[in-house]
């Protein structure tokens, strides 16, 4: 099939040249470092938090932990909540991949990087969280 943009035909391939993001990414399809973006995340490429647990973090019921930046490696676009379809998401606690659900292992809250791990206790110090987030 034939692609047409503006009444001209184009077959086989679509090229885009790399760019800087724009400004409003809001809709738009374009390459940046030969890495597709959509809507300001890049498609394919996952973006894993990950954190140590230190005895700072470890609070009353040590049940929750909220990402920081300095936890991620990839785009600070992408980013995780409860409103993330849950097959884009994947928590490790000390290399075990945990169930997402609110009977499961671990849920995404509302509020934005945060995990809130269901059994009380369930985090102490050297804990290792990974979350990766497929765009």
């Amino acid at each position: 099939r034939n692609l047409y943009v503006d009444g001209v035909s184009y077959m086989d391939e679509v090229q885009l040249d790399d760019i800087s993001e724009p400004s409003d990414v809001s809709n738009k399809l374009y390459s940046v470092s030969s890495i597709l973006h959509w809507n300001g995340a890049p498609l394919g490429v996952p973006v894993t938090y990950r954190h140590v647990m230190t005895s700072s973090d470890i609070s009353n019921s040590s049940q929750t932990y909220t990402m920081t930046s300095s936890d991620r490696t990839g785009d600070s676009d992408v980013v995780f909540s409860s409103s993330t379809v849950l097959n884009k998401v994947q928590v490790y606690l000390n290399g075990q991949l945990q169930f997402i659900n609110a009977s499961g292992d671990v849920n995404l809250t509302s509020t934005s990087l945060q995990l809130d791990f269901l059994a009380s206790g369930a985090l102490v110090a050297d804990d290792i969280i990974q979350v990766i987030v497929y765009a």
